[in-house]
């Protein structure tokens, strides 16, 4: 259904018979609305959907830690986020489509990442991710208060958990509530921001059962 957004001269938003209008740059546009499709979807075009599918449901729920990971705004950092991940995280198997968690990325930057990272659970309900900083003086790229997000994703569950802030770099570890997760195996991620903006890339940490 079309909106009228000018009646002098006609402007119009949305399907109005065989035409659609929409605005592109601030400016008016029309375009022949596309007929009806008599071909059936072709193998290619079902695999792109299960996986546009797939990654919309993986990705929306974290909208604003890829937007803090990618860019400044949803406008620039999801779209940048969803295209990264499309390209990478992906692994057809016999059993179709599947996601592999190892390549998912949450955050792209110049801040340099820690020599290792691990995570583990001793208490009920908690996880306690660790890294390891490179000894020696302070990098313009890695400064002792730089702060660590981490990430939790359940694949039972498919939701999330994430924390910005949760420690400074030189802690060295910080702990998470992941009560909700108790009992089931969860993929982590952890990467580190400043003030300025500043980011680094996550990095995967594995897979994690919670206690």
């Amino acid at each position: 259904m079309a909106k009228v957004i000018s009646a002098l001269p006609l402007q119009f938003t949305g399907k109005l018979g065989n035409v659609v209008g929409y605005m592109q740059n601030g400016v008016h546009r029309v375009r022949r609305a596309p007929g009806a499709r008599n071909n059936p979807p072709t193998a290619k075009e079902l695999l792109q959907r299960e996986k546009f599918g797939l990654i919309a449901k993986l990705l929306n729920p974290i909208a604003p830690l890829l937007n803090k990971g990618f860019g400044t705004s949803r406008k620039e950092g999801f779209p940048k986020a969803f295209s990264v991940n499309y390209k990478q995280i992906f692994k057809e198997t016999c059993d179709g489509v599947q996601i592999d968690f190892e390549k998912v990325q949450l955050s792209s930057g110049i801040l340099l990442n820690p020599l290792a990272v691990a995570a583990a659970s001793h208490k009920t309900g908690k996880l306690i991710f660790f890294w390891k900083n490179e000894e020696g003086l302070q990098h313009v790229f890695r400064f002792d208060s730089d702060q660590a997000f981490v990430a939790v994703y359940c694949e039972a569950f498919g939701h999330w958990i994430y924390r910005l802030g949760v420690a400074e770099r030189k802690e060295e570890r910080c702990v998470v509530d992941v009560a909700a997760f108790a009992g089931r195996t969860v993929h982590v991620y952890i990467g580190f921001v400043r003030e300025k903006g500043w980011i680094s890339e996550s990095l995967y940490g594995g897979r994690v059962r919670v206690k």
